[in-house]
């Protein structure tokens, strides 16, 4: 049994909030085995009530959500919800508690079901909620909110579901989370510098840990799309919309061009799904820009089939297509006729590696664009948001179309960056290889 708190005895769940007791740091985090590094301490040793912590990816932020959510448990009859936007993250803090705990007591009861939760011998009460099932938070009343990935809930679930639980207990709030673009987290950790001492905001990037080996952080520096590196490693808010692509103008390089027999060619197409354009758009692979590009629409197949096997016999173009839904029966149809690559968007993943290799390749100058307005229009126009599960959703905004943009990055996919515009060689990989 530890000293760090009042000895832990068996005593009924109370509704009433008992007065806080003096809990030593320094001896708890002994006890557990939790040596903070420097940017972890001076986000514990803060005193505000509420605090707002964005963070880059492997920063430590489980650890100290734990670590708070202990230090609350020891006080007698605390009422404790630690929220993410599934149970599955939920539960990876919850796992941190559970080994936290059983370093200094064993009159603690664990249950994984209807959800996760903790009862302490002393009265308090640590529960895992989920962004999934919000109704499991409403009228309820904490001392404590951990709430981790707060960037990846709505700002439906904060104002609805969460806030309203500390008022009668007058409890606290710690969000952390890795930006998401400049939502409901990012206006309230603004305004924590306009609250003095009863709101606090922290920004630290994965550099701050010192444990993270720089080889490492320095790698995904090299091969993270710009934009995804500055909001996962860096921790900076970036907006939402659009700029998916950098300064595309800066891309454009004259008009299309006819096939050269002293070149090779790579060529996308994505095939149209209900009111969607066929397109089409050819790489130069010596010279590195689009040479062609179309887009088609209410074609029957037999012309859509038949425009895809005529531009790629043209270019003698190594050619990717999208194989997803109805195109995995029409690409086995044109493979007949001539040699091309079906390429399955069927999950996020899959559609998420392709982009990030075409939005790698736009921001390093790898590649060149011919004039078309269509394309241009629809690289500018391209937006990203993160998912629950950490992987990033690529679409146009709602009512516009992306087929040049699918076609473009399935032509960059049979593209190697042979000629990139650092000194270093450019690996490709994808931001979920380091999830």
């Amino acid at each position: 049994m530890s000293n760090v708190a009042e000895k832990i005895e068996g005593k009924k769940i109370s509704d009433k909030k008992s007065p806080e007791r003096k809990i030593s740091d320094e001896k708890l985090q002994a006890k557990i085995g939790f040596a903070p590094h420097k940017a972890q301490r001076e986000i514990l040793n803060s005193q505000a009530r509420d605090k707002f912590i964005v963070c880059g990816r492997r920063f430590g932020k489980t650890l100290i959500a734990a670590y708070e959510v202990v230090k609350e448990s020891l006080q007698p009859n605390r009422v404790i919800f630690i929220v993410a936007p599934t149970y599955y993250l939920t539960n990876k803090t919850m796992d941190y508690v559970l080994q936290f705990l059983a370093k200094i007591t064993d009159k603690f009861k664990y249950s994984s079901k209807p959800f996760p939760r903790i009862e302490l011998g002393n009265g308090s009460v640590i529960e895992g909620k989920s962004a999934d099932s919000p109704q499991g938070i409403l009228g309820s009343s904490t001392d404590l909110n951990i709430i981790d990935e707060a960037a990846l809930l709505s700002d439906d679930i904060w104002f609805r579901y969460i806030k309203p639980t500390t008022i009668d207990r007058q409890g606290r709030t710690i969000a952390i989370s890795t930006p998401n673009g400049q939502n409901w987290l990012y206006d309230l950790w603004l305004e924590a510098q306009k609250s003095g001492k009863k709101r606090a905001q922290f920004q630290y990037s994965s550099y701050d840990n010192p444990h993270l080996s720089r080889e490492y952080l320095e790698e995904q520096k090299r091969t993270m799309p710009e934009r995804v590196f500055q909001q996962e490693i860096m921790a900076d808010f970036m907006t939402n919309a659009g700029a998916v692509f950098g300064d595309v103008n800066k891309l454009v390089d004259g008009g299309m061009e006819e096939y050269n027999e002293n070149h090779s060619y790579t060529m996308g197409a994505d095939l149209a799904k209900h009111h969607d354009f066929t397109a089409m758009v050819v790489m130069d692979n010596t010279t590195k820009k689009v040479v062609w590009a179309e887009r088609h629409q209410k074609e029957d197949w037999d012309v859509t089939k038949e425009r895809v096997i005529v531009l790629a016999r043209k270019y003698k173009a190594l050619t990717y297509i999208d194989s997803s839904g109805v195109g995995d029966s029409v690409v086995e149809d044109i493979k007949r006729h001539y040699p091309v690559i079906g390429y399955s968007m069927h999950s996020y993943k899959k559609k998420q590696q392709l982009i990030e290799k075409l939005q790698i390749y736009c921001e390093a100058g790898i590649i060149r664009l011919c004039d078309d307005p269509q394309l241009i229009l629809e690289l500018k126009q391209y937006q990203y948001r993160k998912l629950d599960s950490g992987f990033w959703r690529y679409a146009a905004p709602k009512g516009k179309t992306d087929d040049m943009v699918m076609a473009l990055a399935l032509a960059v996919q049979g593209l190697t960056p042979d000629t990139p515009p650092d000194p270093q060689p450019r690996k490709v990989k994808y931001f979920n290889d380091y999830l």
